[in-house]
Parts: C-alpha cells; structure tokens; sequence
C-alpha cells in the first residue's frame, strides 16, 4: 500500500480480498476508493474494470495516482471519449498494457458503457474485475446499463458493488444491482421479487389500475431481504471525528402574482396568459412545475405547441437567496445546490451583484477541480445530479438549497460533499422555503418529505396530498 488504511479501510480490504463477489457499503467520505484500488494491487488483475459516474471517473484517477505505487499498473479512462473514439483507444491500451506487460484497470462511465460497438468489444476481453462504484446508478432493472452490466458479470469472475446508498428510494433498488452481482441472492425475475417485497394494497390496485402500496406498510419481509443482501456485504458506519451540522430554514412570502398564478396551476391544471400556456400531465409534471412557479419564472409553450417559453413572474426567491448570502461573512466559500437551468442563472447574478466569484457545476460547466484547486471560486452553484456524488467541497462550510430536490437519496447524497472527511468546522444547511399563511406550498412538501426520508411524488401520493 503506497498510504496508510484507515482501521475500516484494512477490515473491508479483508474481506473482499477472498471473495470473488461482494459489495461494499460505505458512509459518504469513508474512503471506499482506496479500498477498491487497494484490492486490485494486492488481487493482481491484469485486466480490470471500473464503472462509474462521470464525476466518480475522475476522482478514481485521481485516487489512483495517491494511493497505488506499483509502476507495473496503468490506469485509463476511458469516459471523455465517443463510442467510435473509444474503441480505438481501447484497442491502442490493450496493447501498449501488453506490449509493456503492465496491469491494466480501465475506467469507464455507466452513460456510455453499452453503447455499440464499444460494449461488444469490451465483453470479449478477458477481465479479471469489474467494480461497480455508485452502483445504485444501476437500480433501474430495464435500463439499458444495467441489462448489459448484467450481461458482463455471467463473463467476469470478480464482481464488486461499491456505494453508500444501495438503496437510496425503494428497498426494491437491490435487486438490479444484485443481478450482475450474484443473480442467485435475489433470482433474475424481476416481477416475483418485487411480489415478495412490496406489500400491495389490493382494492385500491384494483379500482385504479396500477400497483398501490399500501401506505401504512409498504413493503415486508424486509429482514429477509437485509439478510440476503448481507451474505456478501460489508458495511462501514463512519466513525470519524466529523463537526456538528446544522439546519436552518429561511422562509420568505412568494408575491400575489405567483400566489395567483400558483393557485391556479394547482386547481385547474393548467394555465394560460397572452404568451403561452402551461399544462400538468401527471404528478411529477405537476410538482415540477408548481416548484418552477416558485423559482420565479414560468415553463410554457406557445399556442401551437411548438416552441419552448420562459417567462419570468417574479425575484421574490432571487431577494431571498441575496439576502442569505448577505448575511454570509465574504471570506467563507458557499455551496448552493440548485434543480433548474434557470436557477444558476439566479445564482449566478446574486453572486455578481454582491461581490462574489462564480463556478457551477452542472451539465454544461465543470468548475470543480478550479473550485477545489485554487481560490478563484467564492460562490460554487451546484445541480444535484452533476454534483451530488464522488465530490469534496469541504473547502465551503456554508450549504444553501436554493431548489429542493425531490429525491431523498440525492438530498442525502449533496449533505455529504460538504461534511465528510476533511471538513474541519462546523456545517450549516439553509434551506430557501416559500410559504404562505392560506396556500399549501410545494416547498413545504417537500421538506416534510426529506424529514419522512421519502421521495416527493411517494410521500404525496401515499398521504393523499
């Protein structure tokens, strides 16, 4: 080892070291990377692979260059590269790792891992190990990533899961990642698992059509469940030394006009003004747009349906966030994590406005490693699914939720890249919530969801909201 184990580090190196499949179940910041590089060194593979998230690929060549020491192991990412690039380069590795007699570990995205021709190349070599990180990226059991993912673990030996949420919305998020694991645990049909783990409410599956579970009980059997899935599961429980957090609301009055406006969407469905019109679907669509009304500005088509419209209502959240940062001394650095495009343009102003340096991290704009790097950055605007996991922001110690996200597990996920390990403060959270005194408030739902530790759209349906 090229750096000194933690304790837990050592205990989880143990006991994946004598298993050919296995899972690893980590607190965020606990040091699951160097595990994973630890196990291949010490394994020999000549061939491994690793599939992640984007941001996840970066950090494990990162961890790779601090923690592994043998010159005969080469490391190579395969991620920023086209389906056609990536078979070229793949083919280029393979044989500069043989022509060399180096080890070769391989890192690669789960967006891109299936994609043709690239994915039938990559399951015809001889791979010693495949390390799934995040592994809850593949929870979704029809997914194209998992079904293919499924397809290489009947071909490679070795299969490991490492995440610290397996199970981030439904117990039922197991199984897919089980499949590639060891499709013996939980079978390979998918419809008598979730038969065996979800508790139905009958009648009103019946009268509507749909599976409805029953809100009292959801699920059962879950020590069964718990059981099998730790016949080949390790499970590290941070103990390190972290500061203590703490959760703030601030709470601030939406104008009459989107009160108006808001009311309207929520009663009738729908709503129309000279510009355009805005109609709900479904319940996602209807949160969605109920949280975009209070963000400031409307999603609408116009009359024919064929162009996009943005408009904007109000800066009553926008004053609210100013006021935040306000009160936030200028020599500390701010996390704010936000759900829209729209809302980093927000962030981006109020930053200018007051003084203060700008970056994002989003699905445009990468200002991670600059944010981390040097001291350019005051103010990092954060989405979820860009930076929820696999990232330090230890350097902030101030966390605000301009937009809440309705997923629990990715909430839970963006608390962990500002208190983890390296965090040497104290946290703050501070949670941007619209209310009003006669209105019912999508805001207000959803932080009562995150207390519940539930999605949006499962805690209204099942209390009926």
């Amino acid at each position: 080892m090229k750096t000194e184990p933690w304790e837990h580090q050592l205990k989880a190196l143990d006991y994946l070291m004598v298993r050919h499949y296995g899972a690893l179940y980590t607190d965020m910041g606990t040091g699951k990377t160097k595990v994973g590089i630890d196990l291949i060194v010490n394994r020999g593979f000549s061939l491994s692979l690793i599939v992640g998230t984007k941001k996840s690929c970066e950090v494990w060549e990162d961890e790779f260059k601090l923690h592994c020491k043998k010159p005969d192991v080469l490391c190579f990412r395969l991620d920023p590269y086209s389906t056609k690039i990536k078979t070229i380069k793949l083919e280029e590795i393979l044989a500069k790792a043989k022509e060399n007699s180096l080890k070769l570990v391989l890192i690669i995205n789960y967006d891109s891992i299936w994609r043709k021709p690239f994915s039938e190349k990559l399951i015809n070599l001889p791979i010693d190990c495949v390390i799934c990180d995040e592994s809850h990226r593949i929870k979704s059991p029809s997914s194209k990533c998992s079904l293919y993912l499924t397809r290489l673990g009947k071909k490679v030996e070795n299969r490991f899961l490492f995440t610290g949420t397996p199970s981030p919305e439904s117990p039922l998020d197991v199984y897919a990642q089980y499949r590639f694991l060891q499709p013996q645990i939980f079978g390979t049909n998918f419809h008598k698992f979730r038969d065996r783990y979800e508790n139905v409410d009958v009648q009103k599956t019946l009268y509507a059509g749909y599976r409805v579970l029953d809100k009292r009980k959801p699920y059962k059997n879950l020590d069964d469940l718990k059981e099998k899935m730790y016949r080949c599961a390790f499970y590290v429980k941070s103990n390190l030394d972290l500061p203590e957090t703490t959760d703030i609301t601030y709470t601030y009055t939406p104008s009459k006009t989107v009160i108006g406006i808001y009311k309207e969407v929520v009663k009738e469905g729908v709503y129309e003004n000279d510009e355009g019109v805005l109609e709900i679907n479904n319940a996602l669509v209807k949160c969605l747009r109920e949280q975009e009304i209070l963000s400031g500005y409307l999603a609408m088509e116009d009359f024919n349906f064929t162009k996009k419209l943005k408009i904007k209502t109000d800066d009553s959240r926008e004053t609210a966030l100013k006021e935040v940062v306000e009160s936030i001394n200028k020599k500390e650095k701010i996390v704010v994590f936000v759900k829209f495009r729209y809302d980093f343009e927000v962030v981006q102003r109020v930053s200018e406005q007051l003084g203060r340096s700008y970056g994002e991290i989003s699905g445009k704009i990468d200002d991670y490693k600059r944010f981390k790097e040097t001291d350019e950055i005051d103010l990092l605007a954060v989405h979820y699914k860009s930076g929820s996991e696999s990232i330090n922001l230890t350097k902030a110690r101030y966390c605000i939720y301009y937009s809440l996200s309705h997923s629990y597990g990715l909430y839970l996920q963006s608390r962990k890249r500002t208190h983890r390990p390296g965090q040497k403060r104290a946290v703050t959270y501070i949670h941007i919530v619209a209310k009003h005194p006669k209105v019912s408030l999508i805001d207000e739902k959803i932080m009562r969801a995150l207390k519940n530790k539930q999605d949006l759209v499962d805690y209204i349906m099942k209390e009926g909201q």
